[in-house]
C-alpha cells in the first residue's frame, strides 16, 4: 500500500518535469528564473524594450495563461523547450559587467542558492527565543535580541566561502548568500520571538509573579 501512495507523488513530479521541458526559461540578471509558456517576440535587438511573454497562474485550482512583461535591460538570457540559449544581456555603460563576468556571476548566484539555511534559521530563532527570559510586562524588550541577531547575520554573512577564486563568481555567490541568510534569520526570529512571548507568559505565571520588577530589599 505504502508504494501505491508515492505513486501519485511520482506522476506529479514527472507532469512537472515534462511542464519545464515543453517552457521557455527567462534567465534575469538578478539571477531568477521564470517559465513562460509563450513568448510573443523574441528579438536580440536592443531596441526591444519589453518582452512579452505568457506564464500559468492557478486559480480556484484551474491553470490559467497570463500575459506579463519584463524589461528586456533586466533579461540575461532566453533558453526555448530545445534547449538553445540566447543570450540578451549586453553591458550599456561603462563599468557593466561583460557576458562572460555575467556568466561567472550567475553561477556563483546559483550555487549560493542550493545552499542550505537550516543553521541560520536555527540561530535566528535562538535569538528571538530570548524573549522567554522578558516579563510580559517589559514587551519593548522583546525585540532587540532578534534584531541584534538578524543584523549580525547580515553584517557576517556570508559565513562560508567562495568555492571560487573568480571575482564575479564570488561577487554572485556573495549577494545571494547574505540576502538568503538574512531572510531566513528574519523568519527564525519571528518564529522564535513568537514561541518566546508565549513560554514567557507561563513560565512568569508560574512562578506566580505579578510581571513587576522588585527593586525593594
Amino acid at each position: 500500500m505504502k508504494h501505491i501512495s508515492i505513486i501519485p507523488l511520482i506522476i506529479c513530479l514527472l507532469f512537472q518535469i515534462t511542464k519545464a521541458q515543453n517552457s521557455f526559461i527567462i534567465k534575469t540578471i538578478t539571477g531568477d528564473s521564470i517559465f513562460a509558456h509563450k513568448i510573443e517576440s523574441l528579438s536580440d535587438e536592443p531596441s526591444v524594450a519589453e518582452i512579452k511573454y505568457i506564464s500559468f497562474k492557478k486559480k480556484k485550482n484551474i491553470e490559467m495563461e497570463k500575459w506579463s512583461f519584463i524589461d528586456r535591460s533586466e533579461v540575461f538570457s532566453i533558453k526555448s523547450p530545445d534547449n538553445i540559449e540566447t543570450i540578451l544581456y549586453a553591458p550599456l555603460f561603462e563599468g557593466d559587467r561583460t557576458v562572460k563576468q555575467m556568466q561567472e556571476y550567475l553561477k556563483g548566484d546559483a550555487y549560493a542558492r542550493q545552499l542550505s539555511t537550516t543553521g541560520i534559521f536555527f540561530i535566528g530563532f535562538a535569538g528571538g527565543l530570548t524573549a522567554l527570559s522578558i516579563p510580559p510586562d517589559r514587551p519593548y524588550f522583546f525585540t532587540l535580541m532578534p534584531l541584534a541577531t538578524v543584523v549580525g547575520i547580515g553584517i557576517f554573512s556570508p559565513t562560508k566561502l567562495s568555492p571560487s577564486d573568480d571575482f564575479d563568481f564570488d561577487a554572485g555567490y556573495k549577494f545571494r548568500r547574505k540576502k538568503k541568510n538574512v531572510k531566513t534569520a528574519i523568519w527564525g526570529a519571528i518564529a522564535g520571538t513568537a514561541t518566546g512571548i508565549l513560554s514567557s507568559f507561563f513560565v512568569y505565571d508560574f512562578i506566580g509573579t505579578d510581571f513587576k520588577w522588585n527593586t525593594s530589599k
